[in-house]
Parts: structure tokens; sequence; C-alpha cells
């Protein structure tokens, strides 16, 4: 039962809610520029690795993608086996069968490998696009197939 004496309680200032709010907006800000900062990064690394010579008299290039895969994948398990050790409390154990994280886990591989092989051919900037630009043909076949409709600004976005 509410006590008829308490004293109600008050809203928050609107500055302080305004500072919280560009706060919020500050920190995504920075965090979505690190992230576009991290994978601009990994293109030229992984494009530099792909198609520079290396070695002795500078005439040997990579020839084994699955290696580089497998050395991104240790590097990850790596990375996010620190987490897991070091934030204490949370709950990592897999939610879905381990089958399904097989499937997703191979899949991604072999994507990744393509992805490597694909470098020796075109800049890492052409293949983004490339990437980016499949689901334009996805939408159409989806329109011609089983008659799904889709308006300009989805093209577009």
């Amino acid at each position: 039962m509410k006590d008829q004496d308490a004293e109600p309680t008050k809203a928050p200032p609107v500055v302080a809610v305004e500072a919280e709010k560009s706060l919020k907006s500050f920190r995504a800000l920075g965090l979505a520029s690190s992230i576009f900062v991290c994978l601009c990064t990994y293109g030229y690394v992984q494009e530099r690795i792909m198609t520079r010579p290396w070695g002795k008299n500078n005439d040997e290039y990579i020839t084994n993608s699955m290696f580089l895969v497998m050395c991104n994948r240790l590097t990850s398990m790596g990375v996010a086996l620190s987490v897991i050790t070091f934030k204490k409390g949370e709950e990592y154990l897999p939610t879905a069968p381990m089958k399904s994280y097989m499937v997703i886990s191979l899949a991604n591989c072999m994507a990744t490998t393509c992805q490597y092989e694909a470098l020796r051919y075109v800049s890492f900037p052409t293949q983004t696009l490339g990437k980016t630009a499949k689901m334009i043909p996805v939408m159409i076949w989806g329109t011609c197939l089983i008659g799904k409709s889709y308006k300009l600004k989805d093209y577009l976005v």
C-alpha cells in the first residue's frame, strides 16, 4: 500500500536527461567508428597478405587460404576465451544444439576461404561492394518466384 505522506519522486532535470542522451549518442558514435576502423584495417591486412610477395627474395605468395582461416579462427577463439575468463558472472553455455553451431561454423569457414581466394583477383573494396550488392538479385528473385513486393527504398538501402 502506498504511503500518503511519502514525498513523490521527482523527474530528473531536463538538462541531466539531455546530457545522458548526448553521452549515449557519443558512446555509440565512438563504438561504431571503432568497428569501422577495425574492419577497414582487417580488410587492408587481408588484401596485403594475399596480394603482396614476402620471403627472403620477395618472390613468395600465400598459397593456402585455409591456413589463414585457421589462424583467424584461432585468434578469435583466443579473444573469446579471454573475455569469458575475465568477465565473470554471466552464463556462456550454448543455447542451441551443438550441430547447429557446426553447420554455421562450416559455412562461415567456407565463405571466408572463398573471400581470401577472391582477393587474388579483385581488391577488398570491390569484393565488399559485391557482397553488399548480392541482396538486389535475391530481392529480384523473391519478386519473380514468390511474388514478394519491395519498395524502391528497400532496393536503395
